[in-house]
């Protein structure tokens, strides 16, 4: 209905009582962006910022307001998808190695541009969101580079890792759960997540987890091991 003002003093209610809520959050976001509250609207992004300091990255400075802007982010992220696809349409079995290897590089960057842009906001966005981290899932592993992952996510990793130390689960999974929201093709956080959901006996998710780790790494020495705890899981999920 567009009536910011009163929204923004409903989303600030809920807010106090839930302030973990991120979508409720974001929306606030929105509200003071359209109400020409910039100071707000910039200590909203903050905030959300703490959760994923890739925001910083795909909008830094003055672009933070394009942080709120839903439809300029659908728009940079669709535009991304497909030429990622395009990259990946053109090669074929005549395609030289070397340029293959090309390919699937330019299309792994217009992949990590999509995923720093998409936004969680429909069900329609979540279509989206699902086109892209399956494009990751099957670009990665046939890079003939792996890309470094971010120091901020690493730090995520090893916090989680002290955590686990502690026997402190949920608060190891909730860190785990951040860094493959940054970044869907960390092996590594989604063969630890797996394991940890499968110590809480969560077994469904634990499952999926250890799916990721596999697409993500096919050929990993361990791989055979991964397969197996999957079959091990299936069971307790029956039961």
């Amino acid at each position: 209905m567009n009536k910011y003002v009163e929204a923004s003093k409903d989303l600030e209610t809920f807010l106090a009582q839930y302030p973990s809520s991120y979508k409720e959050r974001f929306k606030i976001g929105i509200c003071y962006v359209k109400m020409a509250e910039k100071d707000k609207a910039e200590k909203v992004f903050l905030k959300l910022a703490e959760i994923d300091p890739s925001f910083k990255v795909y909008f830094p400075g003055e672009k933070f307001l394009d942080f709120f802007n839903v439809e300029l982010r659908r728009k940079i992220a669709g535009n991304a998808l497909e030429e990622a696809s395009a990259f990946l349409n053109e090669i074929t079995p005549a395609t030289s190695k070397t340029l293959t290897d090309i390919k699937y590089a330019d299309a792994f960057e217009k992949l990590e541009t999509a995923w720093g842009f998409v936004v969680s906001y429909s069900k329609e966005d979540q279509v989206q969101i699902d086109s892209i981290r399956s494009k990751l899932y099957f670009v990665y592993p046939k890079l003939k580079d792996k890309p470094a992952i971010p120091e901020y996510v690493r730090r995520f990793a090893v916090q989680a890792s002290s955590f686990v130390e502690e026997k402190n689960y949920n608060a190891a999974i909730e860190l785990y759960q951040r860094a493959i929201m940054i970044v869907p093709y960390y092996p590594l956080a989604h063969f630890n997540i797996a394991m940890l959901y499968a110590t809480t006996y969560n077994y469904k998710t634990a499952i999926e987890q250890m799916n990721s780790y596999l697409k993500l790494t096919p050929d990993a020495k361990d791989a055979r091991a991964a397969q197996d705890k999957i079959y091990e899981w299936e069971v307790k999920v029956k039961n």
